[in-house]
């Protein structure tokens, strides 16, 4: 049969011959092979992923610290109350400042946080009471400035007149887990 075909025919043939065989081959054997190499890349690529996850949390918890101490979570004192009017108290000094009025604190609390708001008066001349609130803003560790009024009011006794900042600090606390 093979000598009754042409060179030309026999060449079309034994092509065709080994594209079957190629084919049948590729299938069976280098298909499996190729998706198991595949696959162990990507299962490489997540175990490479999973090494430096130890770091990856270190740093993540480090963001939420910086993020609690920015929204005032993390106090330096137990009592948040206490330590503010200190701070308060050391920067009015500092600045011949006169504490007016501290009516103490005010609470709303919702299942995902607490909202404590502290109302201050300071009294004093004006650069002096921008310095203690710029201070208040740049050192404060527990809370945000939230809020600040001037005004002035006259004393009835001296006929003076006296200019207040009335001025509201605010720290949310997350539940405890």
């Amino acid at each position: 049969m093979l000598k009754k075909l042409t060179n030309k025919e026999k060449s079309i043939t034994l092509g065709i011959i080994i594209a079957m065989v190629s084919l049948t081959s590729y299938q069976l054997a280098f298909d499996k092979t190729f998706a198991l190499k595949n696959n162990c890349e990507i299962t490489e690529e997540k175990l490479n992923k999973l090494e430096d996850a130890p770091e990856r949390i270190d740093a993540i918890q480090r963001d939420i610290q910086k993020i609690d101490r920015y929204l005032g979570n993390e106090n330096q004192y137990k009592d948040a109350e206490k330590a503010l009017l200190e701070q308060v108290g050391r920067m009015c000094k500092q600045n011949e400042v006169i504490f007016k009025e501290f009516p103490g604190h005010h609470l709303i609390s919702n299942k995902n946080y607490t909202l404590i708001t502290y109302k201050m008066v300071l009294q004093g001349k004006f650069v002096p009471l921008l310095k203690v609130l710029h201070d208040l803003e740049k050192k404060l560790r527990f809370g945000k400035v939230a809020s600040v009024d001037f005004r002035i009011k006259k004393d009835p006794r001296s006929g003076n007149k006296q200019l207040n900042m009335i001025f509201f600090v605010q720290g949310i606390k997350l539940p405890e887990k």
